[in-house]
Formats: structure tokens, sequence, C-alpha cells
């Protein structure tokens, strides 16, 4: 084993001297922390809480948001013409559900055990009260909740063009719509959030990345230990940042409702739903800023989990997520942080700590073994220059369990660091 360490550094200059550099990534002045500079905000101040369905920005994973009503005339559907009458007009109620906020806020109060034909009929009362549809008899009326309400599969298509997916009646479909925009508004609303916590909190490394907030289910086997995750688009060099998943659905109406913290298996106290998501999201915002410079936008290839890859970019995630963190307990009021807000940010951080020392994985090292003693010797200057250093195709060949990466780990801090430079640099230090 000495003979291996005194083999191994030299090993390394080899390697390092044998590669091609590839020209580095410019590297952008370090705008240091300033608090007195940072202007006051309230962090938690609603954007996209009014904002209509169909005015929404785009979402992922959440569907039927762009429903529309179907432009196929009903004279061309293949029934008798009383119900071609009836379906024009229940075509008529779903355009106005569509088009009226009250009308969701109704359909996202349903509970799971209330009857289809009730729900029909009260969202027909509500718009009739409205004076948004009205019918020439109470028959007509009653035709039109049976039409709603009824669950064939192919009931949604005659009424919606986006509809090959459907949940059976119209006015389940309607419900599903209803729900899945409010969670996208509060996902909006955290990616929101998250943008200016990195901004105000971690200026040297904001990056303001083109982002799609999505959600995934729970649980799903595309999530991290967090139930997050972020990912690079197809198209448009822009990301999907995935919001935790969770049992519960977190919207506006229980955002500030206490939910287990995302570290299940160290128990801790529970902290808001925002709360919660707001740290989850600015992990996986970090990715992408680890992602954009590392990567150079690249999709990050599917083997990098079982590659020093993955703790480095999960250590830089998680120091980021904590400094975050720390420095906006330790400023508040640039935040518009309520006293119970930076009690639950500062319990979430000890979560995640006591999560790290439990799990001791790959999240463990990258924090504790390279990026922690980085930030404690060199600040926030020192993570700058190092991840601008980092050259993904080097990093990715060094498998973890093996013994390239296990005498990194078995180093002292400075021989490590100096190991991990010289085998990942993409110039000569």
């Amino acid at each position: 084993m000495k003979v291996l360490y005194k083999v191994f550094p030299a090993f390394l200059v080899c390697l390092f001297h044998a590669s091609v550099a590839s020209a580095a990534m410019s590297v952008k002045p370090v705008k240091a922390f300033a608090p007195a500079l940072i202007p006051s905000i309230d962090l938690f101040a609603p954007h996209y809480r009014d904002v209509g369905a169909h005015d929404l920005p785009p979402t992922f994973g959440l569907p039927f948001l762009d429903l529309a009503i179907s432009r196929k005339p009903v004279d061309l559907l293949d029934l008798p013409a009383e119900r071609q009458h009836v379906i024009s007009k229940s075509r008529e109620v779903g355009a106005a559900a569509l088009s009226d906020r009250s009308s969701e806020v109704l359909l996202t109060s349903f509970g799971k055990d209330r009857r289809v034909e009730e729900k029909a009929r009260s969202l027909v009362e509500h718009l009739s009260r409205s004076g948004s549809i009205s019918f020439a008899t109470p028959r007509e009326r009653d035709a039109v909740i049976a039409e709603l309400s009824l669950t064939d599969k192919s009931q949604a298509r005659l009424h919606f063009d986006q509809a090959d997916k459907n949940p059976g009646s119209v006015v389940d479909l309607l419900v599903v719509r209803a729900h899945n925009a409010d969670r996208a508004r509060f996902y909006l609303e955290t990616l929101e959030r998250t943008k200016s916590l990195h901004f105000r909190m971690l200026p040297e490394f904001f990056r303001n990345f083109s982002v799609i907030p999505g959600e995934i289910s729970f649980p799903d086997p595309l999530a991290n230990e967090n139930n997050a995750v972020s990912r690079l688009m197809d198209k448009n060099g822009g990301y999907i940042l995935f919001a935790p998943g969770t049992p519960v659905s977190v919207t506006y109406k229980n955002e500030r409702t206490p939910g287990p913290s995302a570290f299940v298996s160290v128990a801790g106290p529970e902290i808001q739903n925002r709360i919660r998501m707001l740290c989850a999201c600015t992990h996986e915002y970090a990715h992408l800023l680890f992602n954009r410079v590392v990567m150079r936008g690249a999709e990050t290839p599917a083997p990098a989990a079982i590659t020093a890859y993955r703790p480095l970019s999960e250590g830089f995630a998680v120091t980021l997520e904590l400094l975050a963190n720390e420095r906006a307990v330790a400023h508040p009021d640039k935040l518009g942080l309520s006293e119970p807000d930076a009690n639950d940010l500062k319990t979430e951080a000890e979560s995640r700590i006591r999560w790290l020392k439990h799990e001791n994985n790959a999240y463990t090292e990258g924090w504790l073994q390279f990026w922690r003693p980085i930030y404690e010797k060199n600040g926030t200057a020192g993570m700058v220059e190092f991840l601008h250093r980092i050259d993904s195709k080097r990093l990715l060949g060094i498998p973890l369990g093996t013994l390239s990466y296990q005498l990194l780990l078995d180093r002292d801090t400075r021989h490590r660091l100096e190991a991990l430079t010289i085998f990942s640099s993409r110039r000569k230090p």
C-alpha cells in the first residue's frame, strides 16, 4: 500500500501530461457577498397566485393545462341530434369553467369521495349563478349535468382537443386540470423564490438559467434521496427542475402547513412545506450550475452516478444549499423572512447535516472531503476557481470504489485536493 501511495501521484501527473487539456471556461469575476448592498425583498410574496391557467408559463409533468374546447362540429359526430345539442351545451360549460378562476377554485375544493354527479351539478350551478351560462329549461340543465358526469373513456374527446389521457368524465378532467394548475402556480413560485435566493445569497455563483419547473410522482425512481431532481432539457439549452415529490401536493393553500423534512432517515422536526421545497430546489438549482460549467451544458451521462463526478456534483450542491441557508438565517431582513421562516431554514440545515453524517454516502464525501475544505481554506472564490478547473471527462474516468478514488479519500485534505486537481483539471495548476 505504501508503494501505491508513492506511485499514485506520479501516475496522476503522467496522466495529466499525457492528456490534451481543453480550453478552460472563462471565470467570471466573483461578486462578493455583501449583505449591506442587498436590497430587502419579500421572498414569499406571491407572483402566480391569481394567474389564469392558460396564462401560466410552461411546466412539465402536469397534464391538461392547455385544454381547449373541441373544434370538431357537433353535427359531424355520429350521434343522435338531441345528444349533439347536449354536447354543444356542455362544451359551453367546459369553456366557461376553463376561463373562470372562481370555477377552478370550486373544482379544487371537491373531495375525493364526492360523487361525480354532485361535482357536475355544483359546477353548473356555480356558472349559472355567475351568469357565465344559462339554460332554456331545467330539463336541458339536467341533461348537461348527466353529460358532464358520463365516465366513458371517449367522453372527454367529444369536448376537448387535448384529452387523449383522460380520467373519465368531463367534470373529473376539469378537476384534474384545476389541481394541476394550482400545483403549477406553486412550482413556478418556488422556482421564482429559488432564483431570488440564489441571486441574493449566492451572488458569487448565480446564473439565470432557462428553467421549466415540473412535478415527479412520489416515490419516483428518477428522484434522489431528497425526492427532487434537475435535468437538462432536450431542446433550447434549458433545464427542467422537478419539485420535490410528496404524498400531499403542495400549493398556496398548504404552503405554511408543517410537513416532514426531506431527510426522513434522521426524522427531523416538521417544517413548513414551502421552506422544505425551497431548500430542495436550491440544491437542485446548484446542480444546474455544476452541469453548465463542468459539462458545458451537455447532458450528464448515466454512468456519472458511479464515478467521482457524483460526489463532486452532490457535494457542490449540498455546500451551496447550506451556504444559502446559513446566509438567509443570518440576514432574514433581506428576504423578508419571519422568525418561523428563519427557524425552519435553520432546522432543515441541521437535518441535512445529521442526514449527511447518518448516510455517509456520495453527498457526504463530496461535501466533507472536497467542497467544505475548499470553502474553509479559500472561501467562495476558491470554490468558483476550483469549479471552473474540473474536467468532466477525467472526472468521469474515476469510478467509485476503485483504488484511484479510495486513494483520494485516504489522503489528508491538502494532498487529496492536489491529487484531484491534477487528475481533473482542465489546465496545469
